[in-house]
């Protein structure tokens, strides 16, 4: 079971279990770029303060604290990667949130249909620990109430790019993505679809950072060099992938009866 934790860990995080002891300090830069874009698709609901939301691999808990403070919402966050629970916890009790916001570690997949329903669940930035995009809706409707709400993150082909080009073998274009989403019927009430050139200005940005603290680690851990620079590649690939073939997406459906 712990390999299988890690295997998540690092899946969620675009790196291999090998790279997890170096991951703190190549990511301490990095938090989640879409607060502000998730919380516009929230607040014009008018949800209550009383709000209860699951946020499924909450990362460093950017998302969680943001709604808690500026929303009022009660959040239950949950990550199996113990040091960024430990830096959302921190960050809670110094923002004064800690009786509004509720940081797990463990293995989301154990959150998923067994405890009471919430009012919102969120995946953001997770990638497809669930399965492809229909089974990730199916599980993560398990957990939201009848007329509650999901927010869910992920892409679709741009126009023009077909599923053989590499890295885009498990996107479809943007009609197919919708019907995949809807698939269990609930509506599809508002998305946020960012530009190419905006998305590719915050990837890069992230790239960067991550470069400057992977030279730093290679010349700490010379023997981790190559594997740190394999990471590097990867996120460079997911850039490209980005500014030519992908559209990321946030999308907010409302479950079905």
């Amino acid at each position: 079971m712990h390999q299988d934790i890690d295997r998540q860990i690092a899946e969620s995080l675009d790196a291999t279990p090998d790279l997890l002891p170096f991951l703190p300090k190549l990511l301490a830069d990095w938090t989640s770029s879409l607060p502000n874009e998730v919380l516009g698709l929230l607040e014009p609901l008018g949800l209550p303060p009383a709000t209860r939301v699951l946020d499924l691999g909450c990362g460093k808990g950017v998302i969680a604290l943001a709604l808690a403070e500026r929303l009022g919402f009660h959040v239950v966050a949950v990550d199996a990667f113990p040091p960024f629970v430990e830096e959302c916890r921190r960050h809670a009790e110094e923002r004064r949130l800690g009786h509004r916001c509720e940081f797990h570690c463990g293995d989301m997949r154990g959150w998923l249909g067994t405890r009471d329903l919430f009012d919102v669940a969120l995946l953001i930035a997770v990638g497809p620990v669930l399965g492809n995009l229909e089974d990730t809706v199916g599980a993560l409707r398990s957990c939201v109430r009848p007329g509650g709400y999901l927010v869910i993150d992920d892409g679709f082909l741009a126009p023009g790019c077909d599923d053989k080009v590499t890295g885009c073998e498990a996107y479809t274009d943007y009609e197919a993505t919708i019907r995949r989403l809807t698939a269990h019927g609930d509506n599809l009430i508002t998305e946020y679809l960012p530009t190419p050139q905006d998305t590719q200005r915050t990837y890069a940005a992230e790239t960067d950072a991550i470069r400057k603290r992977a030279l730093q680690l290679a010349r700490e851990h010379p023997d981790a060099a190559s594997m740190l620079n394999r990471y590097v590649a990867r996120q460079q690939a997911e850039v490209d992938l980005a500014a030519h073939a992908v559209r990321p997406a946030v999308w907010l459906l409302q479950r079905a009866g």
